[in-house]
This record gives C-alpha cells, sequence and structure tokens, in this order.
C-alpha cells in the first residue's frame, strides 16, 4: 500500500511539472511572437522613413542579398541551347581540303564552311583535322592541309623501276606503292623487285 501511494504521489508532481512546463512554453513563445512583430513594425517604420527620405530603392530581382543577377547574353532567351546538328560537317570539312590547291590552314576551312561565329564549330574542325592526320587522310606541312596524293601519283613516281604486272597489282587508292607492291601482287616478279 506503502509504495502504490508513493506511485501515485510520483505521477501527481511529474502531471504538475509537466503543465507547469506547458505554461512556461507558451509563455516563451508568445513573448517571443510577439518581439518578431515589434522587430517587423520597427523594419517597416524604418523602410517608410528611408523610401520618404531617399526614394523608394529597387528591388535587386532575384531576391537574394549580395549577389547581382547573372546578365544574359545578348539574344540569349533565357532556354537551354539546342545541340547543333553536325552530321556531315565532317565529309565537308575533308572535301574542302580536297578542293584546295595549295593547302588551306584551319582559318580558311572554318571560313568556308560558314563557322566563324561558332566556337563549338571551331573546335569539332580542329577535332576533325586531328582525326585525319591521325588517320593519314590529309598531309600536313606546317600549318597548312593538303589532300593526300593518290596511289596513282605516288606509283607514277616509282613506275621507272616496276614492271606493268606489279602496277596493275598495285592499283589500290587507300595505299602507297611499296605496300601494294609486297601485299596486293601474288606474282613473282614483283616479290622480286621489292626486296631489292
Amino acid at each position: 500500500m506503502a509504495l502504490k501511494s508513493e506511485l501515485n504521489a510520483e505521477m501527481k508532481r511529474l502531471k504538475k511539472d509537466e503543465k507547469s512546463l506547458r505554461k512556461e512554453r507558451d509563455q516563451i513563445t508568445a513573448d517571443i511572437d510577439s518581439a518578431i512583430a515589434a522587430n517587423g513594425e520597427r523594419q517597416k517604420i524604418l523602410q517608410d522613413f528611408m523610401e520618404a527620405t531617399y526614394g523608394k530603392k529597387e528591388s535587386k530581382g532575384n531576391g537574394r542579398r549580395g549577389r547581382k543577377p547573372k546578365a544574359q547574353k545578348a539574344g540569349a532567351s533565357g532556354k537551354r541551347r539546342t545541340r547543333t546538328d553536325r552530321s556531315g560537317l565532317e565529309a565537308k570539312v575533308l572535301a574542302t581540303i580536297n578542293a584546295s590547291v595549295g593547302g588551306i590552314k584551319r582559318a580558311g576551312i572554318i571560313a568556308a564552311l560558314g563557322l566563324t561565329e561558332d566556337q563549338a564549330g571551331h573546335q569539332y574542325v580542329s577535332n576533325c583535322l586531328t582525326t585525319f592526320k591521325n588517320t593519314n587522310q590529309v598531309v600536313t606541312k606546317g600549318r597548312f592541309y593538303f589532300p593526300k596524293p593518290s596511289s596513282e601519283a605516288s606509283s607514277a613516281g616509282s613506275s621507272a623501276a616496276s614492271t606493268d604486272d606489279s602496277s596493275e597489282a598495285g592499283g589500290s587508292s587507300e595505299s602507297d606503292s611499296n605496300e601494294s607492291m609486297s601485299s596486293g601482287s601474288g606474282s613473282e616478279d614483283s616479290n622480286r623487285e621489292s626486296s631489292f
């Protein structure tokens, strides 16, 4: 019985503490709310005074303090830029090089393709030129790009040393005359000549 009465007394004390804590919390919340309201009123009074004295301040637009809104580029609509279709441009770059007689510089290719204002187009042309150079589709001398000489032109220079059979077997346009004589011909004459 004594234990039960002690537990009941403890329960009453805890409930009383809870009531007083809730009351204290409500009082603190009310004090904070009134302080916030008073602060807002003072800000409004100060803002009205500043507008009356110095004129209305322009809003920043983005609502953030300390940051300037980003200026849009001329002609920018605020939408995401769409990707330019460059299909077929690689062939046009190669055709421009092949059409040049005395060689052509990168800037000349860009101008010929009408990409002078397109920075991404400049990079695309540079990538094409690197690919062509690495795959031996063009010849470079300094900063000039020349069309790759055809195998007929290169075999014409070495035709004095080769017979009709070896030149017919080496007529491939993608490889030079030495490769065509050693791999493309099955005749013994061409094998003997390529070993000398």
